[in-house]
């Protein structure tokens, strides 16, 4: 007995993309056989990222931490856009900041440290990327 749920097809599945970019854009999308007027969003690989991050960060574990935000910047660039909806700006100074002065600290006791040194660099990378600098 089929349930139907082994029938789904890239149609289907195309279908219910423009449904939810329709909403996302203000507009309802209906078909002969799916209707969508609310959307629930679904934790997307960026925000995985961030809440890793967030994670780590509040763990006081900088270098993982500052890895996670990097990565999500460099696939979503507007985290760092003033007029983006999706500006985490302030958050990411203060991670930045707080990031360089323990891993400078971590690099002074252990100068061998390869993992602080990457961690370091993805810090004054983003620093970069966040134009103005975090100071």
């Amino acid at each position: 007995m089929s349930t139907g749920i082994e029938k789904i097809s890239l149609v289907a599945l195309t279908g219910i993309f423009i449904a939810v970019v329709s909403l996302f854009l203000g507009h309802t999308y209906e078909s002969n056989d799916l209707r969508v007027d609310k959307v629930v969003v679904v934790s997307s690989p960026l925000q995985s990222n961030i809440d890793s991050a967030r994670s780590y960060f509040n763990q006081n574990d900088y270098i993982p931490a500052i890895s996670e935000y990097r990565k999500a910047i460099e696939a979503e660039p507007n985290y760092l856009d003033e007029k983006s909806e999706l500006f985490l700006g302030d958050e990411i100074k203060n991670v930045i900041k707080k990031t360089i002065y323990e891993l400078t600290e971590k690099l002074k006791k252990d100068p061998g440290d390869k993992n602080t040194k990457q961690g370091l660099k993805d810090a004054y990378y983003m620093r970069r990327r966040f134009g103005r600098g975090c100071e």
